[in-house]
């Protein structure tokens, strides 16, 4: 179960694959999910600053209510400990950084015919600004071919560009696309060579700034 890309965009209490991204994961509204506790990818859940703050602050409840027996005293502590939870946890969701988001496809794909030669990555997207890349090498002597960004639900360009020649060296474009959506939308990037000279596709990527 889970939302996936170009699946269905009703709200999803599903889980979902270990590797999505947090922004992607949550059914909060964006940036809620940096202060809540994520543990569903223990690749970066340890180093996740927010999950030691709500997990010291429940320590620091336990430990309390066993040690302090006085009630008007435990309610004083209970309000500080509250109030230094807060500022703990609005801290660690701006400052933590919950993995590396960052997708890349190795291609390596010489193209032999003219036309779509390569696809991927296929992610969402929720929030934020998302940069897709397209390394590639081609000896044409003007614009090699085109790259274009697709809605998976239903194959429809929202983003397109040309792909210049590189002289035969490795060249690389990326284009940043600003996104935002209550739940996640499912995109997918499509290379396409014209059929002048030779063309390589050799890496696609998606990160998130």
């Amino acid at each position: 179960g889970g939302t996936y890309p170009g699946g269905p965009v009703a709200l999803d209490l599903y889980t979902k694959p270990a590797d999505t991204w947090l922004e992607s994961y949550s059914v909060f509204y964006f940036p809620l999910q940096q202060f809540v506790p994520a543990l569903y990818d223990l690749t970066w859940a340890w180093s996740f600053g927010t999950n030691w703050v709500w997990l010291a602050a429940v320590v620091g409840v336990i430990v309390m209510s066993i040690v302090v027996v006085n009630v008007p005293m435990r309610s004083r502590m209970l309000g500080v400990i509250a109030g230094v939870g807060v500022v703990a946890v609005i801290a660690a969701g701006v400052l933590s950084v919950p993995g590396e988001e960052l997708v890349v496809v190795e291609q390596n794909v010489v193209a032999a015919n003219p036309g779509v030669v390569a696809g991927g990555p296929t992610w969402n997207m929720r929030e934020g600004t998302y940069a897709w890349s397209v390394e590639y090498r081609s000896d044409a002597s003007g614009v090699a071919g085109k790259w274009e960004l697709l809605a998976t639900k239903d194959a429809t360009p929202v983003a397109t560009g040309e792909l210049p020649a590189t002289d035969g060296g490795a060249g690389v474009v990326t284009q940043e696309i600003p996104f935002r959506s209550f739940q996640p939308q499912g995109f997918t990037l499509r290379v396409s060579w014209y059929g002048e000279g030779t063309f390589e596709v050799l890496r696609t990527s998606v990160s998130r700034n």
